[in-house]
């Protein structure tokens, strides 16, 4: 199993397939400040996004990335897709840069990046381990060879009104699907979500956002898009019920 494919993002306006890619990608690699004399420092961190599209890590105190962006919030965060491709540098792959906050007074952040990565359920407790969400101010987007795209904050970031009200509704969709609709879930994450239908144990919804829903099985992750912005429960629920329709009507026999 792996990852959602970049199959048709790349069709959609740049913010969009930049936003899609940002949101897919479970880590990313961190440059930072050195305190010392302000030389470039990169490292690999594991990260979610929020429900505006807010990158999320959650680090330790003691990690040298930590202490440079304490003392220096400027950051910059570089994710690629997931690709079969023999050549990565062909695939789409995002630069986000922009200040990095400690966000640990947000639960739902917590909550957002914890089931993204549960084995961080170990760490959440330890005292020197805080959550930090990086505001983007801007991004450089390669979708692909010759289509390179220079995007501002509002291009990879969804301003209130596209999330609010979802946000609200957000843990009863997730609940009520795998309680009540396990074989959709089962559908998105084989038909929309590029599983296959190999058996990997249960399929469960962890997250939804207005672009997409988050599916894991046995350690498996993949992200199934919206085809539209969805901004509350009865607009989730209309794009749930139109995936489990598409995926029935073309996935053919099982």
């Amino acid at each position: 199993m792996s990852e959602s494919t970049d199959r048709d993002e790349t069709d959609r306006p740049p913010g969009f397939a930049a936003r899609a890619l940002l949101r897919r990608a479970r880590y990313g690699s961190l440059a930072t400040l050195s305190a010392a004399d302000g030389s470039p420092f990169v490292s690999i961190a594991a990260m979610a996004t929020d429900m505006a599209g807010n990158p999320l890590l959650l680090a330790s105190d003691l990690a040298r990335h930590t202490q440079y962006f304490r003392a220096d919030p400027r950051v910059s965060l570089a994710v690629e897709a997931d690709s079969a491709r023999p050549d990565r540098l062909a695939g789409p792959r995002l630069t986000v840069s922009g200040l990095i906050e400690i966000a640990d007074g947000d639960g739902r952040a917590l909550d957002r990046y914890l089931v993204r990565h549960p084995e961080a359920h170990a760490y959440k407790s330890f005292r020197d381990f805080h959550v930090y969400r990086l505001r983007p101010e801007r991004g450089h987007f390669i979708a692909g060879f010759a289509q390179v795209h220079d995007l501002a904050a509002a291009d990879l970031v969804l301003n209130d009104a596209s999330w609010r009200d979802l946000d609200v509704a957000a843990d009863d969709i997730v609940r009520h699907m795998n309680e009540d609709h396990a074989d959709a879930v089962t559908l998105y994450a084989e038909f929309h979500g590029g599983a296959g239908n190999e058996s990997s144990g249960p399929w469960r919804m962890t997250a939804i956002d207005p672009e997409g829903c988050d599916l894991v099985a046995n350690g498996a992750f993949v992200r199934v898009p919206f085809a539209e912005t969805v901004t509350d429960a009865a607009a989730a629920r209309a794009e749930l019920v139109r995936l489990a329709k598409d995926a029935r009507q073309n996935a053919g026999p099982r």
